[in-house]
């Protein structure tokens, strides 16, 4: 058999994990590659031939080196754990006899006299000393209580950081993982590819804005880190915004009818029986030439239960149980049909009769407006189970499962390769396999970088290719890979709302970019200068790109002063005249001219009032009328002005409008002092 070489050419990282392309060349029929990782998805195996086609694929696993023996666990945290306890258990006991004393109380006199058969009770100054007492040992107890409990929290909290800090097997044996196959109709030297989906990877994106003068250049990467047990030394890197493996079940419509419930429709999957006499029931019946019997579904038993062999599982957790399979649900329904099914057999009897009984009955006081039947909505669908069909076992003949397909967890595979070929290291790959998942979720429930977002807050699918090959390590360790460069104009500019604050921010404006990128921090450069870390938020290629920079100390408004007057016209005064004046004052002391966009807003009234007219009298500079915010939300009555404050030099923006409403009205909302 010849050993085919094959190595990482691709990798294409998802949210869930990353897809590895390996590439190698056979020129021989009998075809064994070695170097996969362990615990690749044995389900997303593809491997590809330019020509010939592959016969009899089989997986197989390997040990490569035997490791160092596992070490005993640490005293220090021996130690720790049974002062946890210790202090646990005392704990018990001052809540126990708190618990008692508690319960301490004077009893009825006239149970006492009955019981004890005496004439008189102890003196109230007893009574008084026996409580007194009490409650000096309950404070005494509550005191004591707390502070155990703080030693406790302290003791669990060392306990936890000696626990991390302790590797159990620092030194865990290596495996590997390989195929076999026979290459038919194929001459000469033929292009392998071999395809597997890895878990233990994850990435997220990173931006850096260098601006200079108008142009600005826009750098992305992607931080990677990736625990799968290989190295990728050489590889092209691709980035995914999506999931490789995600649920795709279609929806099934149910249809809402008035009158009788239907029954719920029958989902297409039916779980197999758990023993061949049921499995064949109807062929035998058919055989035969008996009538078939039709059987209640029932909820499938749970297989293997009296075996306790490594690598067997429960069905439930192997085959990805979504559904609820209690039958209490279909007791409860059957329970409110009773009623129901009852009434239906009477109209069989008397269709008269059965409609009588059918018709609502009217509320009290003879009424039947308010009368309705109750609605009875139908079971959802069960969602089928997910099969894993490189997980399954063919039970042997010797057990009790015999001639069915039992699932297996990813231990129990690995388990049945090995013990093909190496039956005497089972407990040397489960060492292996237990190191190799505690790296996946390390990486896992590692904390993303500072400032970075996760991927699931991205709602478009897209793919980045990264130029040049790469190498990143298997230790979850985050690298950083360029993805790409984007190039163009930008527009600086100032933007201040002086109704509500005196602050004056920086924007940076750019076009729209050709592809769309997910949220992520970026590290904004002007002139070659780091000027501020801000948040480039979740972006689509038709959008335009508005960042805040922060505030700028260097611009700032001054002052925002508002005067109002108000008249009265008309004989009888049958209208009011409100005006209002508004001057906002502004200075910069930056050593260059800049823009500067003020954002007002006049007064709305509702449509249903006619009678209300909001004029502008005056503006200077001349304004904008705008019908959205700065994030893009709709803003009525938006105002913006656009002008260029030179260094030292103050600059005043000012509005002169008129509001005019019936004389027997008045003003509600917004600012009163306006």
């Amino acid at each position: 058999m010849h050993n085919l070489a094959t190595r990482v050419e691709r990798v294409t990282v998802h949210r869930n994990g990353a897809l590895v392309v390996r590439r190698g060349v056979a020129t021989h029929s009998q075809v064994r590659v070695l170097g996969l990782p362990l615990l690749y998805s044995s389900d997303s195996l593809r491997v590809r031939t330019t020509s010939g086609t592959i016969l009899d694929l089989r997986e197989t696993a390997e040990l490569l080196t035997t490791g160092g023996t596992t070490t005993a666990p640490n005293d220090d945290v021996t130690r720790q754990a049974l002062l946890v306890e210790s202090l646990t258990l005392k704990e018990q006991g001052i809540q126990a006899l708190i618990t008692a004393l508690e319960s301490v109380h004077p009893a009825d006199p006239k149970d006492v006299l009955k019981e004890m058969e005496v004439r008189s009770l102890p003196a109230m100054p007893g009574w008084l000393a026996v409580h007194q007492d009490v409650a000096a040992h309950l404070a005494a107890l509550d005191e004591e209580k707390s502070q155990l409990r703080v030693r406790l929290k302290e003791a669990q909290r060392r306990l936890e950081e000696l626990r991390k800090l302790t590797h159990v097997d620092p030194t865990p044996p290596r495996f590997t993982r390989g195929l076999s196959f026979h290459l038919a109709g194929a001459s000469g030297d033929v292009p392998v590819e071999i395809e597997y989906f890895v878990e233990a990877a994850r990435w997220t994106p990173t931006y850096a804005l260098h601006l200079e003068g108008t142009q600005a250049k826009l750098t992305v990467r992607a931080l990677l880190a990736q625990a799968s047990g290989e190295d990728w030394s050489g590889v092209q890197l691709a980035f995914s915004t999506s999931d490789l493996t995600r649920d795709a079940t279609l929806p099934e419509l149910q249809s809402w009818r008035m009158g009788r419930a239907q029954p719920a429709a029958q989902p297409a999957f039916r779980p197999l029986p758990e023993d061949l006499a049921t499995l064949f029931r109807d062929y035998d019946n058919a055989r035969s030439g008996r009538t078939p019997t039709v059987a209640a579904p029932s909820s499938p038993a749970p297989t293997n239960t009296g075996r306790t062999q490594a690598g067997v599982v429960m069905m439930e957790d192997s085959l990805e149980m979504d559904a609820d399979e209690s039958e209490e649900p279909v007791r409860e329904e059957a329970a409110r049909n009773e009623p129901r099914d009852r009434l239906m057999k009477k109209e069989r009897a008397a269709p008269g009769m059965a409609m009588a009984m059918a018709a609502p009955m009217p509320p009290r006081g003879g009424s039947s407006t308010g009368a309705r039947m109750p609605a009875v909505r139908p079971r959802p669908p069960q969602v089928p189970p997910r099969l894993r069909y490189a997980y399954l076992r063919l039970a042997g003949a010797d057990e009790p499962q015999r001639g069915t397909l039992q699932p297996l967890d990813v231990l129990g595979h690995l388990q049945q390769l090995v013990d093909t070929h190496q039956p005497d290291n089972v407990n040397a790959l489960q060492r292996a396999v237990a190191a190799l998942q505690e790296s996946a979720k390390a990486l896992r429930h590692a904390p993303l970088p500072p400032g970075t977002v996760a991927l699931e807050e991205c709602h478009f699918h897209h793919v980045y290719d990264a130029p040049g090959s790469h190498h990143v390590a298997s230790n979850g360790t985050y690298h950083g890979v360029g993805i790409c460069t984007d190039e163009g104009p930008a527009t600086l500019e100032h933007r201040t709302v002086p109704r509500a604050s005196q602050d004056v921010f920086r924007y940076c404006v750019l076009r729209p970019t050709p592809t769309p990128y997910p949220s992520g921090p970026m590290h904004v450069y002007q002139d070659g200068s780091y000027r501020v870390t801000t948040k480039l938020p979740t972006q689509n290629h038709a959008q335009v790109i508005e960042l805040n920079l922060g505030m700028d100390p260097d611009v700032r408004v001054l002052e925002r002063v508002v005067h109002v007057n108000q008249e009265e016209k008309g004989l009888v005064s049958q209208t009011s005249r409100v005006e209002h004046r508004v001057r906002v004052q502004l200075l910069s002391t930056a050593g260059a001219p800049v823009r500067v966009l003020v954002y007002d807003r006049l007064p709305t009234t509702r449509e249903d009032e006619k009678d209300i007219q909001v004029t502008v009298l005056d503006s200077t500079p001349e304004m904008t009328r705008r019908d959205h915010w700065l994030d893009g939300a709709p803003l009525k009555g938006g105002l913006v002005w656009t002008l260029t404050l030179e260094p030292n030099v103050k600059k005043d923006v000012s509005l002169h409008y008129a509001i005019t409403l019936p004389a027997k009205t008045e003003l509600m909302g917004g600012n009163r002092r306006e």
